[in-house]
């Protein structure tokens, strides 16, 4: 499902073989990037409108449990991986936005800068281009991740609750660390190209505020990759 998003969104843009200069393909990569917010927005309304259906079925499976421990227990878990999904999608969201909107300033000063020195510039342009494609890769992936459901759904009763419930917040890691993996891979390019774009120029530029970019990541990650173990049920 993601390749053939992803595939379907580089072909649409003209980005899955060769184009006509690496400026009018980082253009289109940028438009492609605003297409993937729109199917992420479209994913977040689809989740918002199911969210009455998905809690009454929810409710209906825990109707049935005798073990009100259980019972409260479980619900407990489902509203903290609602709360840690929510948060997690807000901070990649986020952070994504801000590396796609250092790269469209990097390319716009480039050109100025080449148009009045008229040096050649493609080099950093080819990285500021790396860098939109895995900002975009990583971007599919969070529009598939803002898609799914992550409720838990009991499969045998009180019996096997805990695996339940396990199997929801194992899929939900691991759907956030493949997330997180590409955008940290989109970082490091940007900060490539941005490194390039600085010795090419001997410009800087005015960075939004955002922790992806800072010298010490550790804080992002620990925001995105901290998951708490699934309770005793």
């Amino acid at each position: 499902m993601f390749d053939q998003l992803l595939g379907a969104i580089l072909f649409f843009f003209g980005l899955a073989g060769s184009v006509k200069g690496e400026s009018t393909q980082s253009a289109a990569i940028a438009m492609s990037f605003e297409a993937t917010l729109a199917n992420m927005g479209t994913n977040r309304e689809m989740w918002d409108a199911q969210k009455a259906s998905r809690s009454a079925s929810f409710s209906s499976q825990l109707a049935t449990f005798k073990n009100t421990k259980k019972k409260q227990t479980l619900n407990d878990v489902q509203l903290k991986i609602q709360v840690m999904r929510k948060n997690q999608e807000d901070f990649l969201l986020k952070e994504l936005s801000t590396l796609n909107t250092v790269c469209q300033l990097m390319t716009t000063e480039l050109e100025s800068w080449t148009t009045m020195t008229k040096k050649d510039g493609s080099s950093v342009t080819k990285t500021i281009t790396s860098a939109q494609k895995l900002i975009i890769e990583a971007s599919v992936l969070l529009a598939t991740m803002m898609g799914k459901p992550y409720v838990v759904s009991v499969s045998n009763g009180e019996k096997n609750i805990r695996a339940d419930a396990e199997k929801v917040r194992t899929d939900l890691e691991q759907d956030t660390k493949s997330v997180y993996n590409k955008f940290k891979q989109a970082r490091e390019k940007t900060k490539q190209a941005y490194k390039e774009y600085r010795q090419l120029t001997g410009k800087t530029l005015k960075m939004p505020m955002s922790s992806s970019l800072s010298e010490d990541a550790s804080a992002s990650k620990a925001a995105v990759m901290t998951m708490t173990p699934t309770p005793s049920l």
